[in-house]
C-alpha cells in the first residue's frame, strides 16, 4: 500500500511572531540566529521589568493599607480613652 504524503506543518515562535519549517534544521538555525536570540532578550528584560512593577505597585498596596490600618488603631484607641475618661468622670 502506498503512503500519502503528509505536511510537516509548521512550527509558531513565540519569540519571533513568525512560523517556521518543523524540521529539527530549521528550528536549530532560526534558534541560533541573532533575530531569535534578540528576541528572547527582549522578552526576558520586559518580564523583569513587569515583575519588577508589580513588586513595586505590591509594596505601595502593602504600605497604604498599613498607613490605614494605623489610623484606625489610633482613631479606635481614641474613642475607647474618650468613653474611659467619661466613666471615670461620673465616678
Amino acid at each position: 500500500m502506498t503512503e500519502y504524503w503528509v505536511s510537516q506543518g509548521n512550527k509558531w515562535c513565540d519569540f519571533c511572531k513568525i512560523y517556521i519549517s518543523n524540521n529539527p534544521s530549521s528550528i536549530r538555525n532560526h534558534e541560533l540566529g541573532q533575530r531569535h536570540k534578540d528576541n528572547v532578550a527582549k522578552r526576558l528584560a520586559d518580564m523583569r521589568k513587569e515583575k519588577a512593577a508589580k513588586e513595586k505597585e505590591e509594596k505601595e498596596a502593602v504600605r497604604v493599607l498599613e498607613q490605614i490600618e494605623t489610623v484606625s488603631i489610633n482613631k479606635h484607641v481614641n474613642q475607647l480613652m474618650a468613653k474611659l475618661s467619661s466613666v471615670y468622670h461620673f465616678i
